[in-house]
């Protein structure tokens, strides 16, 4: 077989190394000399990845073009190997002169349309937040699709809520930019005694500590006796919460696209992941009061991991549930839930989220064993292609 043949399509960062190349979906320029310097090990070793990468690629395709038909999932592709889209969110704590210092010296700006707190795009790459005079930083950078998802919970400022898996903190500082607005809108009077409470909780040291270090830069110190930050793996067992956010370990697409971690992708993945939500879901929806709510969200394309995790934990969840369903701006409807996808919602997102509502008691006991069965990924793709 042919050098040229062989490489065609194929993906490769760097031939210098001994270690396995770090490999992206994007086509990479081919330098034939700098591959032909190289000795014999080395070479096989660089085809070796290439084709395992390969391989990977065509099953990743073939994984979720079953779930999007093939036409929507090309233009899909396309855009997760997009660089993610971000806004400034207008951090409402910091001073009104730091505020219009962002807005009056950052240039292109627009507000987007279809979000009620202060976010912009701009045409120009955003400079490094500023502090204020009491070392509040004015913007946070993060996907308008993750604003979306805090929207649907309806926040009172009296909430009591758990963000499950809060870090790095972009959500944990959008709740607060609701559930503190009373305060902030009281003349900047930050020693008032009111307002909700949010419990931020990462399982994770390290990913605790950059959620400690976003809370510390945006939230004033006299407002921080508003949230407890924990990292701990948290079993909930009572009622104890209005509104709790599980931002789900997942997939993420989108990220694993254009990293090192791609060539580890296997179908079975979504199996792993999806048994995993739903058991944490299946804790979670125990610490809800009666009428309170839960929102899960994934930033996966995956409908393993998305409506099909819901639809699971609505028929076998410890406590009545139901899902509250609306309609968003952007993004579209799925089986159960809603999801932005960068394709049709102008680079924002993936973003999957469901809302679910607790409406009665219930029992804490195990259900029948029979009520636990696992979906099987692979047959139910098998399945998708018969229908």
């Amino acid at each position: 077989m042919s050098f040229r043949r062989f490489w065609g399509s194929k993906l490769i960062k760097s031939f210098c190394s001994v270690k396995t190349p770090n490999y992206s979906t994007q086509p990479q320029p081919i330098d034939s000399e700098k591959f032909n310097s190289l000795s014999k090990n080395k070479k096989k070793l660089v085809l070796k990845n290439s084709l395992h990468h390969s391989i990977t690629l065509s099953q990743f395709s073939s994984f979720y073009s079953s779930q999007y038909g093939q036409d929507r999932w090309q233009n899909l592709f396309q855009s997760l190997q997009n660089p993610t889209r971000y806004c400034a969110l207008v951090n409402k704590f910091t001073s009104p002169r730091q505020i219009q210092s962002f807005l009056s010296t950052t240039p292109n700006l627009e507000q987007v349309s279809f979000l009620d707190l202060p976010c912009y795009v701009s045409s120009e790459r955003f400079k490094q937040p500023e502090k204020d005079e009491n070392g509040i930083l004015n913007y946070y950078l993060l996907d308008a699709a993750s604003i979306m998802v805090v929207k649907a919970f309806d926040l009172n400022v009296n909430d009591v809520i758990l963000d499950l898996c809060a870090a790095p903190g972009g959500k944990s500082l959008v709740i607060l930019q609701y559930l503190l607005s009373s305060i902030i809108h009281n003349n900047n009077n930050f020693n008032m005694d009111y307002g909700g409470f949010l419990t931020a909780n990462d399982p994770s040291p390290s990913r605790c500590r950059r959620l400690k270090q976003v809370i510390t830069d945006y939230i004033p110190l006299s407002l921080q006796h508003h949230i407890k930050i924990l990292s701990l793996d948290l079993t909930l067992s009572l009622p104890t919460y209005d509104k709790i956010l599980v931002d789900a370990p997942c997939s993420a697409e989108r990220h694993l696209l254009n990293s090192s971690e791609f060539s580890k992708w296997k179908p079975s993945r979504s199996k792993i992941m999806a048994q995993k939500q739903y058991k944490m879901l299946l804790d979670a929806v125990k610490g809800i009061h009666v009428g309170g709510l839960l929102v899960y969200v994934t930033c996966s394309i995956n409908k393993y991991e998305n409506e099909e995790v819901v639809k699971k934990i609505l028929k076998n969840s410890w406590v009545p549930l139901e899902e509250v369903k609306r309609v968003w701006m952007i993004g579209e409807p799925c089986e159960k839930g809603w999801i932005i996808l960068p394709d049709k919602c102008d680079g924002w997102g993936p973003l999957y989220f469901a809302i679910l509502k607790r409406v009665g008691e219930g029992e804490f006991r195990k259900k029948e064993k029979r009520t636990f069965r696992r979906f099987n990924v692979d047959k139910n793709i098998e399945k998708d292609h018969e229908e």
